[in-house]
């Protein structure tokens, strides 16, 4: 699974005589630190250890091409109150679990349930995209379920109050 390095553990086989004692150490790297397939490794500083070590040289019969997978981003989700403005439309934090220096970006759409002013009303993430250098080394894991956010009664202003005077009867005489 991508780590976002190049190294890679290896395993080694040898055709030691049975009853020898040595191990085998060496540093493993693929070309790139990108998730991929068939992707080749090079060793180097090849080197055995232990008692029996002097009676054997190192040599590399043959590599294995090594598939890396993309790791799973988990995201976590806070959706935001908001003042009512007749509007669905909901603002959400985002926060994920990507490799430290990673080039991500990630872009959402989030609704609220209705438009109306109220506490604690669901909030629905539609749809979660990640973009940026990185983001070929990554797949996005389940969105976040169970938001919830306030729509605030928006603050009537700037409305001006004047009594309103009923006119006066009038009198008329007719002679």
């Amino acid at each position: 699974v991508y780590d976002g390095t190049r190294a890679v553990n290896v395993s080694y086989s040898d055709d030691r005589i049975s009853g020898d004692d040595f191990s085998i150490s060496a540093t493993a790297l693929m070309t790139d630190k990108l998730a991929g397939a068939n992707k080749s490794v090079a060793l180097s500083n090849l080197a055995l250890s232990g008692t029996d070590a002097g009676n054997y040289a190192a040599t590399i019969a043959s590599l294995s091409l090594v598939d890396i997978d993309r790791r799973t981003l988990t995201v976590s989700a806070d959706a935001k109150d908001k003042n009512y403005d007749a509007t669905r439309i909901a603002l959400v934090d985002l926060t994920d679990d990507r490799i430290s220096g990673d080039q991500l970006s990630l872009a959402y759409s989030a609704l609220f349930d209705n438009a109306q002013a109220g506490t604690n009303k669901l909030v629905d993430l539609l749809s979660l995209n990640l973009s940026g250098g990185d983001a070929a080394n990554y797949r996005l894991g389940s969105l976040p379920l169970g938001l919830r956010a306030d729509i605030v009664n928006q603050q009537a202003s700037n409305l001006v109050f004047a009594p309103v005077k009923e006119p006066e009867p009038s009198l008329s005489s007719d002679m």
